[in-house]
């Protein structure tokens, strides 16, 4: 069976790369800003013990590191999602004029043997366990 794919809903392509981007940003972000907090843990630990050189690093008694990683994912992925959109508005456009893809689906059918064995035909464990011992 051939099919033609004519146009996509642009609103599902949207939502599914917002959400897929903002979850792997989100991801990738909090990763990278923990290894970036170990490491400068880790350099100003080899320079002195006793000098703290980001006292006033939140200004506003917020961390500042996770807000910046939700607000640089949230704008990555809306640009994401912007571009794919025109990316699909102008598929709509060419296939409108061109024809869409053609696609050829074919019904398959799968068959699945199950075989039965009878409750008196099956040996357990202690059956066999009590035949492959000798006897005296």
């Amino acid at each position: 069976m051939k099919y033609e794919l004519k146009s996509i809903e642009l609103w599902s392509i949207v939502r599914t790369i917002f959400l897929v981007s903002l979850a792997i940003h989100l991801i990738l972000g909090m990763g990278l800003l923990l290894i970036l907090l170990i490491g400068m843990n880790v350099s100003t630990s080899l320079l002195d013990d006793n000098v703290q050189y980001y006292d006033d690093i939140d200004s506003f008694g917020l961390p500042i590191g996770p807000i910046l990683v939700i607000v640089i994912s949230i704008g990555a992925s809306t640009i994401y999602s912007l571009f794919y959109f025109a990316i699909g508005a102008l598929y709509n456009l060419f296939s409108g004029w061109l024809g869409g893809i053609e696609i050829t689906l074919e019904e398959r059918v799968q068959s699945v043997k199950t075989v039965l064995i009878p409750k008196e035909n099956q040996v357990g464990e202690d059956d066999e366990s009590e035949e492959d011992s000798p006897e005296e």
